[in-house]
């Protein structure tokens, strides 16, 4: 199912991190998972005319709320 899809940004909340997301694009749904603030600078917009681009940050990589311990990745 091809849909637009308007931009969006919102946080999750998983375990105590605070994962970014974005929704941009237009057509079949791609995820790109690591950084949501970082990677859809380095995406065209050429590209977003054809994909759904789904940006993710990985737990770890992104907009930090708190200061990481090892304990935090376990």
């Amino acid at each position: 199912m091809m849909s637009e899809h308007p931009n969006k940004q919102a946080i999750l909340t998983v375990d105590g991190f605070e994962l970014h997301y974005s929704d941009e694009g237009t057509g079949q749904a791609a995820i790109v998972i690591g950084s949501a603030v970082y990677y859809p600078r380095t995406f065209s917009q050429h590209l977003r005319e054809h994909l759904r681009l789904i940006f993710a940050d990985h737990r770890g990589f992104g907009k930090a709320t708190a200061p990481y311990t090892n304990a935090s990745f376990e």
